[in-house]
């Protein structure tokens, strides 16, 4: 699991805020938000999030099976660059379900529910604020592991 999702742009490379961090919360609840994105059949984080070749294939060669088979596809199947416009569709779509469906977010790390629900809503509002100004820049974005 990483511990953190950054986003990178297409012409600027790796995007960050110079007051604050983003992103070390999502990945704590990306079960739930994956889940989330289905059930609101809208593409899921994991869809936008670029893996280099080299480290899918050392993968591959560690894993049998429908494992195996996954990995193949995503290097067969990966985009390294998306729309912003359609990550942010995603992440908006994700941020409104995440108050409504508080309840149902599970977490890998300890704290208390409604803390952790909190800062993961302030890390989808930053990703957020993040694709809106590629949007209209007109980059292209993929989110990576940190």
């Amino acid at each position: 699991m990483s511990t953190a999702l950054m986003v990178r742009s297409e012409k600027k490379g790796p995007v960050f805020f110079p007051d604050r961090e983003y992103g070390n919360i999502i990945p704590h609840a990306i079960s739930s938000l994956e889940e989330l994105a289905r059930n609101l059949n809208i593409p899921t984080i994991d869809s936008f999030t670029y893996m280099e070749p080299d480290l899918l294939r050392s993968a591959i060669d560690m894993v049998e099976g429908e494992k195996a088979e996954k990995l193949k596809k995503r290097l067969r199947d990966q985009l390294e660059w998306h729309s912003a416009e359609e990550g942010l569709k995603s992440i908006e779509g994700l941020k409104a379900s995440v108050k409504d469906s508080s309840s149902r977010i599970e977490f890998r790390m300890r704290g208390p529910h409604n803390e952790l629900v909190d800062a993961l809503f302030q890390d989808l509002q930053d990703v957020s604020e993040i694709l809106t100004e590629l949007a209209k820049s007109g980059d292209r974005f993929r989110f990576e592991a940190a």
